[in-house]
């Protein structure tokens, strides 16, 4: 069965990172989260202390049941559900440098949305050789996918300002993330751009 689900993508070159972290499991992270799953990452670690919110559920793929519960729980159960054999941790607390130091994680995918959060994790990361992502994305039509902590986006007060936010651009830049964990060739490329820029495409 496991073999004949991809089956499909076996001419694909795709590298597995090994044990891989996803910090914060919102908009972006969750996607990066099923993606990875989808794409046969085994070992997942979920960071985030957040719960469900009823106005996340415009970019998240959960129902109204979810509302007030744990989002990496939440998350957990959805991927167990359709990868039934993967690995999945759920941590409902925040990342930090102790756990990248102790865990033997792989790689990092850092979707926070505070700078200060980011500057600290992607220095962790820096310490211990773990590979770092960081994607993220202003809520409407600009997405980052770094390996580094981008400089776009801080309120100056540590955490991201609150934006308008919709789930098409959460999912775009999660493919794009998830297309840089596990292809060589974008493994040292960074990808930025506009939605309206997309094909030539002018928003009028």
């Amino acid at each position: 069965m496991d073999d004949m689900i991809y089956q499909r993508q076996q001419e694909i070159s795709l590298r597995q990172p090994g044990a891989t972290a996803i910090v914060g499991c919102g908009g972006v992270g969750t996607w990066v989260a099923l993606l990875l799953a989808m794409s046969g990452v085994e070992e997942l670690h979920l960071f985030d202390a957040d719960t469900v919110g009823v106005e996340n559920l415009n970019r998240l793929p959960f129902g109204p049941e979810s509302v007030g519960r744990l989002k990496v729980q939440v998350l957990r159960g959805f991927i167990i559900g359709i990868r039934p054999k993967a690995r999945v941790y759920a941590y409902p607390i925040t990342f930090n440098k102790t756990l990248a130091s102790s865990m033997g994680l792989k790689l990092v995918v850092d979707c926070t949305d505070d700078g200060a959060a980011q500057r600290e994790i992607y220095q962790a990361c820096k310490g211990n050789s773990t590979r770092y992502i960081r994607a993220g994305y202003n809520g409407l039509d600009h997405w980052t996918v770094s390996s580094s902590v981008p400089g776009w986006g801080d309120d100056g007060r540590g955490r991201y300002a609150v934006v308008p936010s919709w789930v098409m651009p959460a999912c775009l830049t999660a493919s794009l993330a998830v297309a840089k964990a596990l292809l060589p060739e974008l493994h040292g490329t960074d990808l930025s751009g506009d939605l309206w820029k997309l094909g030539g495409f002018k928003n009028v």
